[in-house]
């Protein structure tokens, strides 16, 4: 185990004890109401909000699966090109719609396009996502990254920070998580220009060639990606449109600007600020290239163990911040779809007083599992992390078949998303299961021995296919739309007349060209 500095751990502790300051004093500053605690009072500064989704998606499940998954940076830097132009995409056609039509969560969009039944399995799914998923890679992935940088356990270290961030969340809501963000953010990149000025130091090969390889190492791990050019080509942007425009944490926060045109700018900015997560991300590569330079160092541990007391709680509170940031945006997701799109929908008379309420205890919800799943979770490593990452990435592909066919075809019905999500779900745990061996799987076929031993890239793009095709099937079996509850144009994205049909064309070239690769 590490041996850590006295001043690291004085420093340590003092940083919770800031965060839960700076959100008690913004509960004082205004009374919190139903606005105040998901929405920021909607009065957030695009800025800001640009910065807390940077923030949150540093350490998010996607990015961390990627860069594991991936044996380097390689898929991190492709991720993050695409997410910049998903970015547009959501500035462009989402964020107009949200505003337009009021939507302040997206099971709130499935209800107003198709009816409540969707709108309440979308956000059983998305919990379901939150809880079992998001928060155990979390926790796998936060040990990953502590024990290899500190060698010290780190389980209920984890659980200490989602209370802490629990804590500041419950008393001040989404405008704590987002001037929170803002001071993680500085301190993250502090952190980081730190431990590269730091390291470079200690290199013989100096600071200006530890500098020049943040460049090189993308192209370096790119050559060592284990995944199929159809993958990584079709499964890719399909992730990046689930997470930056279908995800929940991102739609809560596109609407608590104040008008479309802060909406606007927010996903323009997140474009920009991309280049932040790269930079994050390169480090790692950076270090491997050069402990081979290095005097004595043979591994993370041993290098963070020669970091001068300052600098290395410098670097734990980056550490906990990028954790911390990570558990913020699940945290308030899962507090959103719990209060505003279940309570809410079964008491919708409820007063804004016990909305607060309900959406504070519901963060406590998380808090509780961790506390079931750590001893579990113990034992866990990071082949489970990355078995869980998939099927996280395999809804993800349901759901943005089901929400881009919602938003581009005008005359599918509430029933076929429902059929569609259903059957989804059966494929997804029969994948999964497999893949656990917790259900054998014996095909009958060399294409169904293929689809069981497909790799999550593979397998991305082709039930993204699948969930468009049984919207079309089911919604001829079901006879279409029944009725239109607001005018129906107003939630579909602006595109020609027509142009779904194109869509669909590309989907099936897509399909049949990734069933012949599959066979082949």
């Amino acid at each position: 185990m590490t041996d850590i500095s006295f001043i690291s751990v004085i420093i340590y502790l003092a940083y919770p004890i800031l965060l839960v300051s700076i959100s008690v004093g913004l509960s004082l500053t205004r009374e919190m109401g139903l606005k105040s605690f998901f929405f920021a009072d909607k009065r957030a500064h695009w800025s800001i909000i640009s910065i807390s989704l940077i923030t949150s998606a540093l350490f998010s499940p996607y990015i961390f699966g990627l860069s594991i998954s991936g044996h380097g940076a390689g898929l991190v830097w492709i991720y993050a090109g695409l997410s910049a132009v998903m970015f547009y995409f959501t500035g462009r056609h989402l964020a107009p719609l949200f505003h337009k039509n009021n939507i302040l969560t997206l099971p709130e969009y499935f209800e107003k396009r198709f009816n409540r039944n969707t709108r309440l399995l979308i956000s059983a799914v998305y919990l379901i996502a939150n809880m079992f998923l998001r928060l155990l890679i979390i926790f796998i992935a936060g040990s990953i990254l502590i024990n290899s940088i500190t060698g010290v356990e780190s389980h209920y270290l984890l659980f200490f920070l989602l209370i802490v961030t629990s804590i500041y969340l419950i008393i001040g809501g989404l405008r704590a998580e987002l001037y929170v963000s803002i001071l993680q953010l500085g301190l993250i990149v502090l952190a980081a220009i730190g431990f590269i000025f730091w390291f470079s130091s200690q290199a013989e090969t100096g600071s200006i060639t530890i500098v020049n390889q943040i460049t090189s190492s993308a192209g370096e791990n790119i050559s060592d990606i284990p995944y199929s050019t159809a993958g990584i080509i079709f499964g890719l942007p399909i992730l990046a449109f689930w997470f930056w425009g279908a995800d929940q944490f991102v739609v809560e926060k596109l609407v608590s600007t104040d008008s479309l045109s802060g909406a606007r700018k927010t996903s323009y900015l997140s474009m920009a600020l991309q280049i932040i997560p790269l930079v994050i991300f390169a480090l790692p590569s950076i270090i491997y290239l050069n402990l081979e330079n290095l005097q004595s160092f043979e591994s993370f541990t041993d290098a963070f163990s020669t970091l001068p007391p300052l600098l290395s709680g410098l670097f734990l509170i980056g550490i906990a911040s990028v954790i911390m940031s990570a558990f913020s945006g699940l945290l308030n997701s899962t507090s959103s779809l719990i209060t505003l799109d279940i309570y809410r929908v079964f008491y919708p008379r409820s007063s804004e007083r016990k909305l607060v309420l309900i959406g504070r205890m519901s963060i406590l919800l998380p808090i509780l599992i961790s506390f079931l799943i750590i001893p579990v979770s113990n034992e866990w490593g990071l082949d489970i992390g990355i078995k869980l990452f998939s099927c996280l990435c395999y809804i993800a592909a349901l759901i943005g078949g089901v929400f881009i066919m919602a938003l581009t075809v005008k005359n599918i019905g509430g029933s076929s998303a429902i059929y569609t999500i259903v059957t989804g779900l059966f494929l997804i745990c029969l994948k999964t299961f497999s893949e656990l061996n917790i259900l054998p799987v014996a095909p009958d076929s060399a294409i169904g021995e293929a689809i069981i031993k497909l790799g999550f890239l593979e397998f991305v793009p082709l039930l993204f296919i699948v969930s468009v095709g049984l919207m079309l099937v089911y919604n001829r079996l079901t006879g279409g739309i029944n009725k239109e509850s607001i005018p129906l144009s107003s939630l579909l994205i602006n595109i020609k007349p027509g142009s779904h049909r194109i869509l669909l064309f590309i989907f099936s070239i897509i399909f049949f060209a990734v069933t012949i690769w599959m066979i082949n």
